[in-house]
Parts: structure tokens; C-alpha cells; sequence
């Protein structure tokens, strides 16, 4: 058993998907600022950052430190909050699970669901730098660039290698 936890623990034992980190780049030289939302009981940080992701996210909210997990609201407006108070009106959900990801909608942000893909596969992460500029434009508290933000679920980014 210890073996198999420290595996899963290993960016080793995790693949990105090969849009997460082109997406994430577009984002962030877009000025809009990320987080990961993740119910995982370890700290997926190790995880990111030997994936090259980590550097990418401006916030990691993990359930294990913030008190709530996905699919209660508190945990996606958690992440608002350190992404410097972004408001849900302003903010861009991507998941890949409706009933866990589906508490972000509760918490009045905008929900992108795309489904799982294949460890190694492309998962549709594209769509998300087409998905802001339509979101975004003429809505209700949306204040400027810089107050926008993109949430992503790190399974939305990685897949555990079987």
C-alpha cells in the first residue's frame, strides 16, 4: 500500500494532457489569472509543478485545506477569493465531472464541462481561449482584464498514467 501511495504521489505516475500547458500560457499572457480546484487528499502542488503546471496557476485551493470540497460552493469562491476577489460573474469554471464541478455554477460562476479524455490525449482545452472572449464581453461585473479568472480542476489537466 505505501507503494502505491508514494506513486501516486510521483509526477511520474501522472501525464498532462498536451493542451494544459499551451492553455494555461494563453491565459496567463491574456492577463487572466488561474486556479486549480481540487478534492485530492494529498498536495497535488508536487504533482503540478513536476508537470510544468504549477507555474502556470496563480492559486491551488485543495479541499483538505480549505474545508469544503467540490461540488460545495465555498470551495470554488475560495478560489475567487485568492485570486484576488474576483467576482463569480467574471470568472470561467472548466471541470470534467457535472456533479462535483456543477458547485461552481452554484456559486453564480460560469461552468465549462468538457468531457474526460484519455491519459495523453488532447482534451479539448482550446475551447476555453474561445469560451473567455464571448463569456466575458458586456457582463455584469466585469470590471477589466485583470479581474478575470479561469478556474481549472487539475483532473481536467491530468490523468493518472494506469
Amino acid at each position: 500500500a505505501g507503494v502505491l501511495y508514494e506513486r501516486i504521489l510521483a509526477p511520474e505516475g501522472w501525464v498532462a494532457y498536451p493542451d494544459a500547458a499551451p492553455t494555461l500560457r494563453a491565459l496567463r499572457e491574456a492577463g487572466i489569472r488561474t486556479a486549480a480546484v481540487s478534492n485530492v487528499g494529498f498536495d497535488l502542488r508536487p504533482v503540478l509543478d513536476g508537470l510544468e503546471l504549477l507555474d502556470g496557476l496563480d492559486a491551488v485551493v485543495q479541499s483538505y485545506e480549505a474545508g469544503a470540497t467540490k461540488p460545495d460552493p465555498r470551495i470554488f469562491t475560495l478560489a475567487l477569493d485568492q485570486l484576488g476577489g474576483v467576482v463569480p460573474a467574471a470568472a470561467l469554471m472548466v471541470g470534467d465531472h457535472a456533479a462535483a464541478d456543477g458547485g461552481a455554477a452554484d456559486a453564480g460562476i460560469r461552468t465549462l464541462l468538457i468531457p474526460m479524455s484519455p491519459p495523453g490525449a488532447p482534451h479539448g482545452l482550446g475551447a476555453v481561449t474561445v469560451e473567455k472572449r464571448r463569456v466575458y464581453e458586456g457582463t455584469p461585473g466585469f470590471e477589466s482584464r485583470s479581474r478575470m479568472a479561469t478556474a481549472f480542476v487539475p483532473s481536467s489537466q491530468t490523468r493518472k498514467r494506469t
